[in-house]
């Protein structure tokens, strides 16, 4: 290969650095040529804006203004915030205000609307009231009218002749002779019945409850259906010509029988002193050395008890009784039959029972049997 010489080598060199030298000479020139144009452009500018000092003054006192302008126009938008937010305040105040204002008129419409119906109901109890009164008013003037004609018929009624008073002595208990068997009587609406009738219903009562438990079917739990009892029992009712007898139900589950003297039996004030009656002989039949009479007497019966207890004293027999309320009513249990479920077993405590010495046993006191 051929080896190049140093000949070519600085031509190259040559041509690179004029080359160079080239592009230099045209920068030179170009910034020559733009300073030109800058410091024309400068001139230019210069002479076109040319500032007047009068005019520059009044702009700058202008500015000063504007300044001033702006400082009082920020003063014044602060102090409308502050006032705005003020009347904010104010306004939320008065609404609130308001709002309480208006929730106090409604509370005063409805206790007006109260009133008002108030009043109207008063009206309407003051109008019931009138028509009430002009039907008092009425019946007064009825009354009177009623009192005027009877005081004419008492008038023209003759007088009736006074009765003597009776004699009616109040109890004085005092035992029974010793010994002495009661044979008593109920005085009841005017009438006087034997007891002894009581008696004879109360057994017949016992056995047919006793044969009636027989009969039915009784639950383990539930025990014996009252009313079930109670409708068969009264089937067909008990009585004789001078008592019924009705059976109730009682919350200790024992059936209570009450008697009731019917209207017409028993003997009145004219049996008593009529010979033959029941009564008359029953007291005939008495020994007064072996029973002494006890009369239960209602508040109704007075008369017919002192009708008895004259005839019974003219017979030497001692005489009691026991007053009792009007309406009252002989009752009693029975015996033998438990309706509804059975009592619970009562548990033995097991703590020993608390031992205290027995107290002497008062005398009992005598029986107020006979007056």
């Amino acid at each position: 290969m051929r080896r190049k010489n140093g000949n070519e080598d600085e031509g190259a060199m040559d041509s690179l650095l004029d080359t160079m030298t080239n592009v230099v000479g045209i920068l030179v020139i170009v910034l020559v040529v733009t300073q030109l144009g800058v410091g024309d452009a400068v001139s230019r500018i210069t002479e076109s804006i040319k500032v007047d000092p009068e005019e520059f003054e009044a702009k700058k006192s202008k500015l000063v203004t504007l300044e001033e302008t702006r400082e009082q126009l920020k003063s014044e938008v602060a102090q409308l915030k502050k006032d705005v937010n003020q009347d904010e305040a104010k306004v939320s105040l008065e609404l609130e205000q308001l709002k309480k204002k208006h929730s106090q008129e409604l509370l005063d419409l409805a206790n007006l609307k109260k009133k008002n119906l108030s009043v109207e109901t008063v009206i309407e109890q003051a109008e019931s009231e009138k028509v009430k009164r002009k039907e008092i008013e009425a019946k007064i003037k009825n009354s009177l009218e009623e009192v005027a004609s009877l005081k004419a018929k008492l008038d023209q009624t003759p007088e009736r002749e006074v009765l003597p008073g009776r004699e009616m002595r109040l109890p004085d208990p005092r035992p029974a002779p010793p010994g002495l068997i009661p044979f008593r009587f109920i005085c009841y609406n005017n009438r006087i019945y034997p007891f002894n009738d009581f008696v004879t219903l109360q057994k017949i009562a016992n056995e047919k409850a006793k044969g009636l438990k027989s009969r039915l079917r009784i639950d383990p739990v539930k025990g014996i259906d009252p009313d079930r009892f109670i409708k068969d029992f009264s089937r067909p009712p008990i009585r004789n010509k001078n008592v019924e007898l009705e059976v109730t139900k009682h919350p200790d589950g024992r059936p209570r029988i009450s008697f009731t003297p019917l209207e017409r039996g028993g003997a009145s004030v004219r049996d008593i002193d009529r010979k033959g009656t029941r009564f008359n002989k029953d007291l005939a039949a008495l020994d007064s050395s072996r029973y002494y009479l006890e009369f239960w007497v209602c508040g109704d019966s007075y008369d017919v008890y002192m009708s008895a207890r004259a005839k019974a004293e003219a017979l030497e027999l001692a005489v009691g009784w026991l007053p009792q309320p009007t309406g009252w009513k002989y009752t009693s249990v029975l015996q033998g039959i438990r309706l509804g479920p059975p009592p619970k077993p009562v548990v033995a405590s097991k703590t020993p029972p608390v031992v205290t010495p027995a107290k002497p046993t008062p005398p009992k006191k005598p029986a107020n049997v006979i007056d």
